[in-house]
């Protein structure tokens, strides 16, 4: 599960930096709004499925909700915060986070 949810990251995460630069004000608040999507797609990704459409549209979708809902603000939100206690799944995003932003 962690090696598919990092290539279809890999895959895709340059058209989602793009994507939510145009829906966000700021270039922080849309890598805050790409974080958000991406954490909610690891916790998430399980349900995901690929008959249904392409993962860079499912984390477009992602996106879209988070901002809608202010979900942009930096930081953790609460609807997702007992989910991040887990250090192996913080560890993981961390280094998927580094690689969307550092490469």
């Amino acid at each position: 599960m962690q090696k598919d949810f990092d290539d279809l990251v890999r895959g895709c995460r340059r058209d989602a930096v793009r994507y939510a630069c145009t829906i966000a004000v700021t270039l922080d608040e849309a890598e805050d709004l790409v974080q958000d999507a991406l954490i909610h797609a690891w916790l998430h990704f399980q349900v995901y499925d690929p008959e249904r459409g392409p993962f860079l549209e499912w984390l477009k979708a992602l996106m879209r909700q988070k901002y809608s809902e202010g979900q942009n603000i930096p930081g953790l939100r609460a609807a997702g915060k007992d989910d991040l206690d887990s250090e192996d799944v913080a560890e993981h995003l961390g280094r998927v986070v580094d690689r969307v932003f550092l490469n």
